[in-house]
């Protein structure tokens, strides 16, 4: 199992002047200073200049239609072992929302005037601005969420306030809303550390720690396999042992030398162990990195 993150509900605000009937979610009144959101969010947003300044007219529409505020859980974390650093909104792949277009069942999501909508991140990815041009800092801001992460980053809350009316996509619902949460993706950045203590001693085409859903594979950078797929000793191989505290490591005896190469690969689906065969690497995918460390005891 891997890192996972779950949204428990939807973040619905309906635009109706007045009490809303936010699902999942607490109405919040807010006034024409944005009070009532949180303080990060509501100086935020305050502080917005340029074509981004928020107008009287966008501060009114929002004093009128009230904000939407989730649950405290509304997000949350399964870590499966490692320390989640941050919690940001994304694209789908992981990355900056940088002017991607809302597509809503299919069609451009618009304002009542007939601009599209684009997202932008802001705030190392805890706001998003929802704003009339794919240009960062161009445009009327629509509407603006705000992901409010605990200490500990394992859950979130998000808030939500909108500044000028979404065209509704059912014209024959005039009570139809728009749910955010199939439209705003929520990533995590974490750490996770590895170490060999646990592997058998001997002589390995490759070793593999962790876990099936985040794993470490360390082969030599020149094995040899035979016909059968078994490990050839006259290639690289990997050597662990269980004479000391813990266990040791290396390419061709129990430590790394100048000149040998091991190659670490970060991967899902290779459940942890020694393996002689090349029929038991069985590993589904790569997990990508930020970066890597690694301690090495003795050369």
């Amino acid at each position: 199992m891997a890192t996972t993150i779950t949204i428990n509900g939807t973040l619905i605000l309906d635009q109706t002047s007045g009490q809303q009937t936010p699902v999942d979610g607490n109405d919040t009144v807010i006034g024409a200073n944005l009070s009532g959101l949180s303080s990060a969010f509501q100086t935020f947003l305050n502080g917005l200049a340029g074509d981004l300044q928020l107008s009287a007219g966008q501060l009114a529409y929002a004093d009128n239609v009230e904000a939407a505020v989730s649950a405290a859980g509304l997000v949350t974390v399964n870590p499966d072992g490692a320390t989640i650093s941050k919690l940001f909104f994304s694209d789908g792949s992981g990355a900056p929302l940088d002017g991607d277009q809302v597509i809503f069942n299919g069609s451009p999501l618009q304002t009542v005037d007939g601009d599209a909508i684009y997202l932008h991140s802001y705030a190392n990815g805890t706001i998003v601005l929802a704003t009339t041009s794919a240009t960062e800092g161009v445009g009327d801001v629509v509407a603006a969420f705000y992901l409010k992460a605990a200490g500990d980053n394992l859950s979130a809350s998000i808030e939500m306030v909108t500044f000028e009316a979404i065209a509704h996509p059912n014209t024959a619902n005039p009570d139809d809303r728009i749910d955010w949460t199939n439209l705003l993706n929520v990533s995590a950045s974490g750490s996770t550390s590895f170490n060999f203590d646990n592997l058998d001693s001997g002589n390995h085409l490759f070793v593999a720690v962790g876990t099936s859903g985040a794993g470490l594979v360390v082969s030599g950078i020149h094995p040899v396999i035979q016909a059968d797929g078994s490990l050839d000793n006259s290639g690289d191989n990997i050597k662990t042992s269980q004479g000391g505290i813990g266990a040791t490591i290396g390419v061709n005896n129990q430590m790394f030398d100048p000149g040998e190469t091991a190659v670490f690969s970060f991967v899902k689906g290779q459940a942890p162990g020694t393996y002689g065969d090349i029929d038991n690497m069985s590993y589904t995918d790569f997990i990508d990195v930020i970066d890597a460390k690694l301690f090495i005891s003795q050369t």
